[in-house]
């Protein structure tokens, strides 16, 4: 400061040392409750219900800042104050606004002010001031707080604490604190009319007892994302600290939710997505917090656990609400009460990706568990999907009539599903065990695949250990195995013209049934031919042509009205020997060690879908030179070629219609 200016702003001071002085100013502090930078009907000296009062100074060099020398004066518990022995001149008071406050008018917190004479009063210089800070009530108040716009001014926000409103424009508000002490407090933020959260935030403690946030969001889509500190929407951000229970409402809208932690002392989380399509990821939690998430009315998807840390809660409840909703968990959800509710919308999924462990997933009608916490219950789901993983997955699976579909997706490794199926046939479960030496075990019930089970080269094993199995369309599996009791059927439908079950073993037990109906055969083996047993199986299910035993057998024979048809069964050689060696089978490639299983009729020795004059000189022909098999006219499978054979084929030659498929 120059030696002049410095000796100006001293000369106040030593007219206060050489004479008495009688000039003043004087004013109120007060809480400009409207914020709108008057002093008038509804707003309040400024009463500190905890520390100082308010407290001025006059600002002699103009610095903005209170330097030694410089008078001060303190308001009273109704805000007002006087500065006395004021000598004529110009002055800067200002007001040094209490913590937890902001200047609203003057928005500098200063005034100039003239005094003429030396006996000049002037009065009325006040002070507005603003809260942004609300420490609650004290001890053992309930204190219930709000922040929302204005419905009738879109510039303006409105708080309320406790009995006390207030008002500001929104673009003077920097930021806002509220807190609770001992009480069960509340604060409730509220951007339904527009977005009401400072550019600086706001924050929140609660104190000790139970301490609530509840957060409704925009008309318009949202992006909420929470963590262990605060929760962030758009470019805005509300600090927690000691709540209790948070409740996140997006309402209408598009909206997205992401929860990457929750605050160590946060007992119970509530999303409500309402309207619209919306999307959670609940990645993480704390071990003490209860997490519901509501997604609504529409088409939404609920994330659980697929984030890179592991969700921890003490429970889960996620309720697709209307529309056909998705709800997707992972297995590092670690959470041990988990419930998945569909809700009341059609077409709702659960999806369960397992945790990469060799522990068995289980399946069955309300639940999916596998190892400690993974895994859910589910209520009011049309479709779970459990996603195995790259190691050997184990999946038990039990389906009921009423309950959803089921669909497994294996990968690669070599997995293991086990299945008790539906009292009634029924595609369910799905599977698709991806590639690597797979087995299905079905274990009782009854099951359809409707699809080829080697899809994405799965080497599928299938066991039937008790219950039926309908394949209806073509397979391709590694083998068959058909406990006794139990059963397998192979069906053609519209748009299967052609089925054929591809299997690289066959074994049946006991009183087993496999039934090919109208359909055929590839036993593609390796080793000794398994054609003497084949042809054994058929001839036990035959029994004489009733078709009344176990074994191979074909219900289409069964029930033809001519009873001309029949399983006849072959070497690949001897059908090669026909057609070529480059000659596929129902389309299906085959090398020189297969057996075929064609239906046809009786006397089709080169399996041409009907007989004719080649069939004769074949059967004459193995019958003169003393030959078996299929191709050389024994067609009753019993051995040699004799009169029971000629009797088969002038049967099938007389009342054969059109052609069997080839």
């Amino acid at each position: 400061m120059s030696h002049s200016r410095h000796q100006a702003a001293q000369r106040p001071c030593e007219a206060l040392e050489r004479r008495s002085l009688f000039s003043a100013i004087s004013g109120t502090v007060y809480v400009d409750r409207n914020g709108n930078s008057l002093h008038d009907g509804g707003d309040s000296g400024y009463s500190p219900f905890n520390g100082p009062n308010a407290s001025l100074f006059i600002d002699l060099d103009s610095n903005g800042t209170l330097d030694a020398g410089e008078p001060t004066a303190t308001a009273d518990f109704d805000g007002n104050y006087t500065f006395g022995g004021l000598s004529a001149g110009t002055y800067v008071v200002r007001d040094q606004t209490p913590p937890g406050f902001i200047n609203i008018a003057p928005p500098t917190g200063a005034a100039s002010v003239h005094l003429p004479t030396s006996a000049s009063t002037i009065s009325g210089i006040d002070f507005g001031i603003f809260p942004i800070v609300f420490p609650g009530q004290g001890v053992g108040f309930n204190d219930a707080f709000s922040v929302m716009i204005d419905p009738s001014d879109s510039t303006r926000t409105l708080i309320k604490a406790n009995n006390a409103s207030y008002g500001i424009p929104s673009k003077l508000l920097p930021s806002l604190a509220f807190g609770g002490q001992s009480g069960n407090d509340a604060l409730t933020i509220d951007d339904r009319n527009g977005p009401c959260i400072p550019v600086g935030g706001i924050t929140f403690d609660g104190g000790i007892n139970s301490d609530t946030v509840s957060y409704f969001g925009l008309p318009t889509d949202d992006a909420l994302t929470l963590g262990s500190a605060a929760l962030a929407t758009a470019n805005r951000s509300v600090g927690l600290a000691s709540v209790d229970s948070l409740n996140l409402d997006s309402g209408s809208g598009n909206d997205t939710f992401t929860i990457n932690g929750a605050p160590s002392t946060l007992g119970q989380l509530n999303l409500y997505g309402g309207d619209g399509l919306d999307s959670f990821a609940i990645n993480h939690a704390s071990s003490n917090t209860a997490v519901l998430a509501d997604s609504g009315n529409d088409n939404d998807v609920i994330f659980i656990g697929t984030g890179s840390s592991t969700l921890s809660a003490a429970s889960l409840r996620c309720n697709g609400g209307a529309g056909s909703d998705g709800i997707i968990l992972k297995a590092n959800a670690g959470c041990p009460d988990t419930v998945l509710d569909g809700g009341t919308g059609d077409d709702d999924t659960c999806t369960y990706y397992a945790d990469g462990s060799s522990n068995a997933i289980t399946v069955n009608t309300t639940s999916v568990r596998q190892s400690g916490f993974n895994g859910f219950g589910f209520t009011n789901a049309d479709h779970i999907v459990v996603n195995g993983t790259s190691i050997a997955d184990t999946i038990d699976v039990t389906t009921a009539a009423t309950g959803p579909t089921v669909a497994v997706l294996g990968d690669a490794g070599d997995d293991v599903l086990n299945v008790m199926g539906t009292p009634t046939a029924a595609a369910n479960p799905l599977f698709n065990l991806g590639p690597g030496n797979d087995q299905l075990n079905l274990a009782g019930g009854a099951l359809i695949v409707p699809w080829d089970a080697n899809i994405e080269g799965s080497n599928l094993a299938v066991k039937l250990n008790g219950g039926s199995l309908r394949f209806t369309s073509t397979q391709h599996i590694a083998s068959l195995s058909i406990a006794s009791g139990a059963s397998a059927s192979l069906e053609r439908t519209a748009s299967n013209v052609n089925t054929v079950l591809v299997t690289g073993g066959l074994t049946l037990s006991g009183t087993a049934r496999l039934d090919l109906a109208d359909n055929d055969m590839i036993v593609d083996y390796s080793g000794a031919t398994p054609l003497a047993t084949i042809q054994g199986s058929i001839n036990a299910a035959r029994a004489g042509g009733a078709w009344s035993g176990s074994g191979i057998t074909s219900a289409a024979a069964r029930d033809h009205p001519n009873h001309n048809t029949t399983l006849g069964a072959m070497e690949a050689t001897d059908f090669q020997s026909v057609y070529g060696a480059a000659a596929t089978f129902d389309g299906e490639p085959i090398d020189t060690t297969a057996v075929v299983v064609k239906y046809t009729y009786y006397g089709d020795t080169d399996f041409n879908g009907k007989v004719n004059f080649d069939d004769y000189v074949r059967t004459d022909n193995g019958f003169n030179h003393h030959r078996t098999g299929w191709l050389n006219g024994d067609f009753d499978g019993n051995g040699p070629v004799n009169f029971d054979d000629y009797v088969l084929l002038d049967l099938a030659f007389n009342t054969q219609s059109a052609p069997l498929r080839r």
